[in-house]
């Protein structure tokens, strides 16, 4: 992780000084987005910041699949136990992205991006039964990948825009599940896929300056 972040940087800068150096006029945006479909329990957004480096090509930073949900749950009856259910999730993401103008209100975009994305669910019991600490179950999820987004963006003034956006892609899947109640029974998988993940698209929110 550490060393993609590095990396993303050392691109990040590289970029901006090849855009200071052509004299390119830099216009930057400011996306909110929220995933299509909607996993409402928790709501998840995403935060990209975009600069144009050259014409009609553009570097895309992202935080992604930022949600935080937390629900706990109680019982009448005196055999059952009081339980809280926490997830949270986020990740970090970048790319490049190509635009065509395809009338004065509305624009093409596309373009590769390399994401990284981390979640983590978790159950706690408040049984006796167990010790402090041992009374968890965790499921932690890693995501690594490579997406190609393409939409539109349609204009309602200089400085806003709404966009709609598919994102196919590839990625591969780190889960690890621990039950710290039954630790025998915890275990880890891998995997990979292709096409469109959890989220087909999204829908966003763009101001630019």
């Amino acid at each position: 992780m550490k060393k993609f972040v590095v990396i993303a940087m050392a691109l990040i800068c590289g970029f901006q000084l090849a855009a200071q150096e052509s004299g390119t006029s830099e216009s930057k945006e400011y996306w909110i987005s929220a995933p299509l479909p909607q996993n409402f329990n928790p709501f998840s957004l995403t935060f990209d910041y975009k600069m144009n480096l050259k014409n009609n090509t553009w570097l895309s930073i992202s935080a992604l699949d930022l949600s935080f949900g937390i629900s706990k749950h109680s019982h009448s009856n005196s055999y059952e136990f009081a339980s809280t259910s926490m997830s949270y999730s986020g990740g970090v993401g970048f790319g490049l992205e190509f635009r065509k103008t395809l009338t004065p209100k509305l624009t093409l975009f596309h373009g590769p991006q390399l994401y990284y994305s981390y979640a983590n669910d978790i159950y706690k019991t408040n049984s006796p039964a167990y010790a402090v600490g041992q009374n968890k179950m965790l499921t932690r999820r890693h995501t690594g990948g490579i997406s190609y987004p393409i939409g539109l963006m349609y204009s309602i003034n200089d400085h806003v825009f709404v966009a709609a956006q598919l994102s196919p892609g590839a990625a591969f899947h780190y889960n690890d599940f621990e039950n710290r109640m039954n630790p025998t029974s915890g275990m880890q998988t891998t995997s990979g896929s292709f096409g469109f993940t959890d989220n087909v698209g999204s829908i966003s929110i763009v101001l630019r300056r």
